[in-house]
């Protein structure tokens, strides 16, 4: 195989679907989306919406919302630019959080903020079955295809286990390695090319 063929930037030919993953291409060097793991959360004529689930902040609940009382803490993770004043959860806690929207069987989005607090509180909810994001990501109509025509991303699925269970860290490689062979030299492109 020659060096030009390795280093062609190219996605694979799943379409991005509700439940299914973007990785972004590994010459993406955005602080919100280099090396990132995008949830779809919504993609239609109007657009698409999705969470980065692969990307830890240093904040936690407690920090963010300083009047709370929390007597458990929540790791928050940065979900994207979109509202990130705002406050997001992914979970699979399923219809005992009251307004969640199922997005795939077994993964819910949103829901009524008191019953999240409160499942929170009591232990219910906790880092095997909730995410909180700072902001999210969409799409405007037609931009997410288009942005698939020029390869940023490729697409992948993940099991609802492994997206609260993987270590973060991880990630992106993991779903790199789901993309097979041709995506593996992915893996060898520096972070950051001024430091190499």
């Amino acid at each position: 195989m020659n060096m030009e063929y390795k280093l062609k930037i190219r996605r694979n030919d799943i379409e991005p679907a509700v439940g299914r993953l973007l990785i972004a291409e590994p010459t993406t060097y955005d602080y919100f989306f280099s090396r990132s793991v995008v949830l779809l959360l919504s993609n239609n004529k109007d657009g698409a919406e999705g969470v980065i689930i692969n990307k830890k902040l240093n904040n936690n609940l407690k920090s963010l919302i300083l009047k709370s009382k929390f007597n458990i803490d929540s790791p928050v993770y940065l979900g994207g630019p979109v509202k990130e004043n705002k406050i997001f959860v992914l979970h699979r806690l399923g219809e005992i959080v009251p307004n969640s929207l199922e997005i795939i069987p077994g993964l819910w989005w949103g829901g009524e903020t008191r019953a999240l607090y409160d499942l929170i509180n009591s232990g219910i909810a906790n880092d095997n079955n909730l995410r909180i994001f700072q902001g999210y990501s969409s799409w405007a109509p037609m931009q997410l295809k288009e942005e698939m025509k020029k390869n940023y991303w490729a697409v992948t699925e993940l099991q609802i286990d492994e997206i609260f269970e993987m270590p973060i860290k991880y990630m992106w490689n993991k779903c790199v390695e789901k993309l097979g062979a041709d995506y593996e030299f992915w893996q060898h492109i520096p972070e950051n090319p001024t430091l190499n």
